[in-house]
């Protein structure tokens, strides 16, 4: 998973903050005895929960949540609210046959989008070769006389100008940045289990997890309810078949059926 640095990053880079001005972000506040303190928020208030063990009459320690700004609300066990808390995430986890869909539509759309940067790069291969003759007939004819220094001298810069432009349209047709099927594999286990991929994480990975499907945070409302709202991206990766055939119809990607994988371009 990504780090809780990279993760905080790109929120302000969605903000429209500055990436590298994130102080309050690095202030974890992390305890592995309570994991979501600070992360799930009180629902009267909005401030963050925090926690604390409490010893019982009978020298017995329990470990607690409440809310930090003292709402006078009771307290919540710790178990009780982690419990609530992967109930949930179970529930939402993506069914299988959508989660699959999902992970045939990246692929496709990875592949789609290889085939065009493929494309690019031959285009992109082919002009400068042809800038290349174009350069060696140029000096040829400057040395024979045909053109004068003059000439030379300013069809050259053209030539040199088109031969960088097309270079960086190389350079930004890369094709081998990412492993596909790595990238696939990871998210589909990811998401296979969303509970057990909370079992899994440390509270740094817990922050982007939950970050990701829960964007305006989780709040608690004491009667045993969480109350959060679902990212997009996770809601139509719970109703992916629902909304494949619009994707594929507004991407101009060929059907993708449960007996066809999707198609691979040459």
């Amino acid at each position: 998973m990504i780090s809780e640095e990279q993760y905080y990053k790109v929120q302000a880079i969605i903000d429209g903050r500055n990436p590298n001005k994130i102080a309050l972000a690095r202030r974890t506040f992390e305890n592995e005895d309570f994991p979501l303190r600070r992360i799930v928020k009180c629902a009267k208030c909005g401030v963050g929960l925090t926690g604390a063990w409490s010893t019982g009459k009978c020298g017995k320690k329990y470990a607690y949540y409440w809310c930090a700004s003292k709402c006078n609300y009771k307290c919540i066990p710790v178990n009780y609210l982690e419990t609530s808390l992967i109930t949930l995430l179970k529930e939402i986890t993506p069914k299988e046959k959508c989660l699959n869909l999902f992970m045939e539509f990246v692929y496709k759309c990875y592949h789609n989008r290889l085939s065009r940067l493929v494309k690019t790069k031959n285009e992109a291969d082919r002009e400068i070769e042809d800038l290349k003759a174009l350069r060696k007939i140029l000096v040829e004819k400057n040395l024979s006389g045909v053109y004068s220094d003059e000439i030379f001298r300013e069809q050259s810069a053209m030539i040199e100008d088109k031969m960088t432009r097309a270079q960086i349209v190389k350079d930004d047709s890369t094709i081998n940045k990412y492993n596909i099927d790595a990238v696939t594999s990871f998210m589909k286990t990811l998401l296979a289990d969303l509970g057990e991929t909370y079992r899994r994480s440390t509270i740094g990975q817990l922050k982007v997890l939950l970050g990701s499907i829960f964007p305006h945070g989780i709040a608690w409302d004491y009667t045993g309810t969480l109350n959060p709202q679902i990212s997009p991206i996770f809601q139509y990766i719970q109703h992916f078949e629902e909304v494949l055939s619009h994707l594929e119809r507004v991407m101009g990607l060929e059907p993708t059926t449960k007996d066809q994988p999707p198609r691979v371009p040459e």
